[in-house]
């Protein structure tokens, strides 16, 4: 059962990443980009104050709970955690159960049962639920649909508050109702006694409620959440200029929430965002790519951005009291994960005798025999679209980088199968294919098959050019693939004559391993696409932008320094060296 529950949560994911991947697809990136620019410091500030007002009112409304039903009263610092932590874990598991790991927290910290706090989790979305379904329901009295559906709508509405108001009135009946249900239809004892016990729980719970003053402020704090919610959508559509009605925001952001819940899609991701799209299609006459865009920016500056923090409490828990050990049911890391090098400084000699490259020729052998097995052009190919996306985006920034090579000469140092000077050969003067492998040398000089392009067999950190013979020097994805990528990037300044210009792209190693053990911790390993957990094959060292800029130096100016957007799994750099 354990299995099929995960194998059903993992291909739930991998139909909303699917959605969303497809969503994507249609976006029109001039619009993207002409979008971002409406975006002032200010404006980024107001958006992250309302999360910041919302996140602290579902905080509150926790650390209420909490002090009500169980007489504890929780520091701000660990409601903020476990809010956060809930959040993050809630969004990857089906019908949010992830959220349990607040009840757990509680249990470490404060040895509270989770069957005492797990009904706080449903008390919240219950309350979630309501304040939700009243603005759904209330929007629509705004939205024109008709006479016949307007008189459903005020139907549903007054059934699903008579419903909640039974609930408060009578809990007792309720429970009574709901246990004699449970006596009838499950024979497992053992599994009847829990949903007892969890039913006697909920109905403390509801009981506690039924205080006027309890009810009034959890009541408040739902609602406040929720309409600073439809404020800061609001708002960003404000930004970027999309004018619409605030009833048609709750329609399409309160039904889209909805709608993803029905799905039972972790976090709705793609689902939420398709379907608030559409629903703000059907009642304004905006184009589908600018509500799109709008859509996803919202979702970026909020929903991605908390549980990307939580993420990152819970990969670093170790060391805050209470987060410990909770984070250890979630982050299980698996025996072999390790960093083969991850410092800046290394000893090299020690490097070379770790994967036996004592000369040229081992290095030359390991290279082919990694070339064979782990091509870089496996990655255009790989089964995870996003992957393929992400490779695609690094060739594409690499060739935008190398501005204005008309006439120039150009050397690609570690050229594998001739990818840029496919695309650039047509436009220099000369180009020199530079690679260790005199095989990947054969297929690029098939590829490109032009009088301008030379290959030549040779070692990055001992190029057979002679000094200040080029204009401007690639490297992609190179240096960390040398037993010394200092003497690489020198062989680089060596080459390039003075006023001329570097191209170098890394990968920003430590954000891939984060996000390989992220994914792997989840249960998501299969979204890596068949990668390996740790260091890619080939990789020796951990480059991040300190260990780039050691390396670099004052032998160099950087005239451009950039990550790709929005994975951050590369690093590129256009330098110019001070000779």
């Amino acid at each position: 059962m354990v299995n099929l529950r995960k194998i059903l949560n993992f291909l739930l994911i991998l139909f909303g990443i699917y959605v969303l991947y497809q969503l994507i697809a249609t976006l029109d990136y001039g619009l993207v980009l002409s979008t971002v620019d409406y975006f002032s410091f200010s404006s980024l500030t107001t958006i992250l104050l309302f999360v910041f007002i919302i996140v602290w009112l579902r905080v509150f409304r926790w650390r209420f709970l909490v002090k009500e039903t169980l007489g504890i009263t929780l520091p701000w610092k660990f409601s903020f955690y476990s809010f956060i932590v809930g959040f993050a874990t809630g969004s990857f598991t089906v019908g949010r159960v992830g959220e349990i790991s607040k009840p757990l927290l509680l249990k470490e910290k404060y040895g509270v049962r989770v069957s005492q706090s797990l009904p706080l989790i449903f008390l919240e979305r219950l309350f979630d639920l309501l304040a939700l379904m009243l603005f759904f329901f209330g929007s629509l009295l705004f939205v024109n649909f008709g006479n016949y559906f307007q008189s459903a709508i005020y139907f549903l509405l007054i059934l699903f508050v008579s419903l909640i108001v039974l609930l408060f009135i009578y809990p007792k009946k309720i429970h009574q109702f709901a246990t004699l249900v449970i006596t009838k239809l499950i024979k497992n004892h053992v599994l009847a006694e829990k949903i007892h016990n969890l039913n006697r729980s909920i109905l403390v719970g509801l009981l506690k409620l039924t205080e006027k003053r309890v009810l009034i402020i959890i009541l408040i704090s739902s609602f406040g959440a929720m309409f600073f919610e439809l404020m800061r959508l609001s708002f960003i559509f404000n930004v970027i200029k999309l004018p619409i009605r605030f009833a048609d925001i709750a329609f399409a952001f309160c039904g889209s929430i909805l709608f993803s819940q029905f799905t039972f899609v972790p976090g709705g991701i793609g689902v939420t965002e398709a379907s608030q799209a559409f629903l703000f299609q059907t009642v304004t006459t905006l184009s589908l790519a600018k509500l799109t865009t709008g859509v996803l920016f919202d979702r970026l500056l909020t929903y991605y951005l908390l549980t990307f923090i939580g993420i990152v409490i819970l990969l670093l828990a170790k060391g805050i009291s209470g987060l410990d050990t909770c984070c250890r049911k979630f982050i299980k890391p698996k025996n072999g994960f390790r960093i083969m090098a991850s410092r800046s400084s290394f000893d090299e000699n020690k490097k070379i005798m770790e994967f036996g490259l004592r000369d040229e020729q081992e290095l030359k052998n390991w290279n082919k025999k990694l070339n064979k097995t782990n091509s870089m052009a496996l990655l255009e190919k790989n089964r995870n679209p996003f992957i393929r996306l992400e490779e695609k985006q690094r060739r594409s920034m690499i060739l935008r980088l190398v501005r204005q090579p008309s006439g120039k000469v150009i050397a690609d140092v570690g050229c594998e199968e001739g990818y840029n000077a496919q695309k650039l050969v047509k436009e220099c003067s000369k180009i020199y294919c530079v690679d260790i492998d005199e095989e990947l040398l054969t297929v690029a000089r098939k590829k490109i098959n032009s009088d301008k392009a030379h290959f030549i067999q040779s070692d990055a950190q001992q190029v057979n050019l002679p000094d200040n013979c080029v204009d401007i020097a690639i490297s992609s994805h190179v240096l960390e693939h040398l037993p010394s990528p200092q003497k690489g990037f020198n062989e680089l300044y060596r080459i390039v004559k003075p006023g001329g210009e570097i191209v170098i792209n890394v990968p920003n190693e430590k954000v891939v391993l984060f996000l390989k053990r992220m994914l792997h911790s989840l249960g998501l390993g299969t979204l890596l696409g068949g990668l390996n957990i740790g260091l890619a094959p080939g990789h020796l060292h951990v480059f991040d932008k300190k260990m780039f800029m050691d390396i670099i130096g004052d032998k160099a100016e950087i005239k451009n320094f950039k990550y790709n957007f929005p994975f951050y799994t590369n690093m590129f750099a256009v330098l110019k060296p001070k000779k």
